[in-house]
């Protein structure tokens, strides 16, 4: 397991995806996203959570709710990390990929 994560403040996180800190804080609140406390009680992102408000973000920009989003941006996530296979079928028109 890796120990040299660079965590990141909610103002880093809040300039890199381009939302208020008041989101961010919002979607912790709803469970979309989670944080660690540092010994000030500050909050602290992994840059994983980066990914997944992306997500949150792309999916309120189409028009889902928070709460629908909640529950498919972990499904797209480990679909979307999942490596393509070279020769398998694709289950939609059985061509080769």
């Amino acid at each position: 397991m890796r120990t040299d994560i660079k965590f990141l403040t909610i103002g880093q996180v809040a300039e890199r995806c381009d939302i208020a800190t008041s989101a961010l804080r919002f979607y912790e609140q709803k469970g979309l996203i989670k944080s660690i406390r540092n010994s000030g009680n500050q909050r602290r992102y992994h840059p994983s959570m980066l990914r997944q408000i992306s997500v949150i973000t792309a999916a309120q920009n189409l028009g889902l709710p928070c709460k629908r989003s909640a529950l498919h941006w972990q499904h797209y996530l480990i679909i979307a990390r999942q490596p393509k296979k070279i020769g398998k079928s694709c289950p939609s028109n059985g061509r080769k990929i």
